[in-house]
């Protein structure tokens, strides 16, 4: 959307997320922009920053790595957030505005099923209100307790 297109890749060798970016601009390049950027791997941020742009210019691409190790797996993937704004106040608009934003898949492994215990101790519950595994001594009862407003 806005006044860039996106295509992400990995960069290997550098260990950081290199993808490209095409100003859609007619007349301009991209240097009166900051980038604003977010890794988030299955719904948590991990890594985040800000850059000044390049000058790219009008209807040129150019190549943009973010120094941020994308992880090895995810259980619902990694995604890069990038927005673009304006580094400077214009007339039609402060400082901060965005003008582009793109959400990047970054390809990752799918993240292994982890095994969960097959055989989990039985809670008992007593009128009481305590609660503890059988077999267990009753060390740190749990009791509920109401209060009235």
């Amino acid at each position: 959307m806005g006044s860039c297109a996106f295509r992400a890749m990995l960069d290997a060798k550098n260990r950081g997320i290199t993808f490209e970016t095409t100003n859609l601009r007619d007349f301009t390049d991209l240097s009166d922009l900051r980038m604003k950027w977010s890794l988030e791997c299955d719904g948590r941020t991990i890594a985040e920053g800000t850059l000044d742009m390049p000058k790219i210019g009008p209807k040129q691409s150019g190549l943009i790595t973010i120094d941020a190790e994308p992880p090895k797996s995810a259980w619902h993937g990694a995604y890069l957030n990038i927005s673009y704004r304006l580094a400077k106040s214009v007339v039609w608009a402060e400082s901060g505005h965005e003008v582009a934003f793109a959400q990047l898949e970054i390809p990752v492994a799918k993240a292994q099923t982890v095994s969960v215990a097959r055989h989990l101790p039985q809670i008992s519950v007593s009128e009481s209100g305590e609660c503890w595994p059988k077999g267990i001594e009753r060390v740190f009862p749990i009791r509920p307790q109401l209060t009235q407003s």
